[in-house]
């Protein structure tokens, strides 16, 4: 890979330059180390970084792949399977003190391990995991589907290390279509500062809202349709017919107290897929800037001025954000 030509970041309101004028950043991407025997990305869902790794959970797989920051493959944590340390569609992780968080969907659990995928402790859960995020070594916050009448009647559930609930938000939309709701109901999670969260609707709502660790919401964000529009599809629903989904976030990430949101874009067949673009939320809540990235991305992860990405693919990128 080499390093592309570098690409202008128009700033929006939040961060302004010398007589108003917006900021300027620059993304150049930088090369990754490439190494004989790294394996291929299968279906990546998900990448966090940690001081000097990177880690991607590879669905398809069912295993995590290691990196160091520069890209080079180090190592890969579990197989498939039911055992501790094994994953049966795993659909999220997270990292948090050199301890991996993985929402191991299909075995409707959770999992800890450590940086060398040796296991820690987890429990079982009635619904499947979606999502998830450490808060502290004793919470974390978990997405869960609506999954009928047996399933949980919040969408975020925050429990204990033990397994036990510590609170519940976020009413699930129930339009009486299962389809539809899968959709309309998928919220993505963040770090904030403080040791909080973001969570961020995937489709149809702009409005981000801001909890601390007891799940009291502390802030509320809704950035202008001008700056982050919607792009709506027509989706079938269950019932035989289509309806409309205004798609907002594919993927976010948090640094630096800033929220980067990557934003759909539509394919070549009219659905919506991995984008092209980031949008900065500022500390106070503003639009800070629209990072424009070089390829579409499915992912993304944030450390310091360092965008690490997965593409279509699948492989790692690595992109530098420089300030003027």
């Amino acid at each position: 890979m080499t390093v592309t030509a570098a690409l202008w970041v128009c700033v929006g309101l939040g961060s302004r330059g010398f007589c108003g004028l917006p900021q300027r950043l620059i993304v150049r991407e930088l090369p990754v180390r490439a190494a004989p025997a790294a394996p291929s990305l299968f279906r990546p869902v998900a990448i966090v970084c940690e001081k000097e790794e990177i880690y991607i959970l590879d669905s398809g797989d069912a295993d995590i792949k290691v990196f160091a920051a520069d890209g080079a493959f180090r190592r890969s944590l579990g197989k498939k399977g039911a055992a501790p340390g094994e994953f049966r569609l795993p659909g999220d992780m997270d990292v948090l003190g050199g301890r991996l968080y993985v929402a191991d969907s299909a075995n409707r659990r959770v999992q800890v391990l450590d940086s060398r995928g040796a296991y820690l402790e987890g429990f079982g859960l009635r619904a499947m995991p979606w999502r998830i995020l450490a808060l502290d070594d004793d919470r974390i916050a978990i997405v869960h589907l609506p999954s009928g009448p047996s399933g949980p009647d919040k969408l975020v559930t925050c429990y204990h290390r033990s397994g036990a609930p510590a609170w519940r938000e976020l009413d699930p939309v129930d339009s009486g279509d299962a389809v539809y709701d899968s959709w309309r109901n998928q919220v993505l999670l963040a770090r904030a500062p403080g040791g909080g969260l973001w969570l961020v609707r995937s489709f149809d709502d702009r409005v981000l809202h801001r909890l601390n660790r007891d799940g009291e919401l502390i802030g509320v964000v809704a950035p202008p349709e001008l700056e982050l529009p919607f792009k709506d599809i027509s989706v079938p629903t269950g019932q035989g017919r289509n309806r409309t989904l205004r798609g907002f976030c594919r993927s976010c990430a948090a640094a630096g107290g800033r929220l980067f949101l990557l934003l759909p874009e539509y394919t070549e067949d009219g659905d919506l897929g991995a984008g092209k673009t980031v949008a900065v939320i500022a500390p106070g809540g503003g639009v800070e800037g629209i990072i424009n990235l070089p390829e579409r991305m499915s992912r993304i992860a944030v450390q310091g001025d360092i965008i690490y990405a997965i593409d279509a693919g699948p492989r790692l990128r690595i992109l530098e954000m420089i300030r003027k």
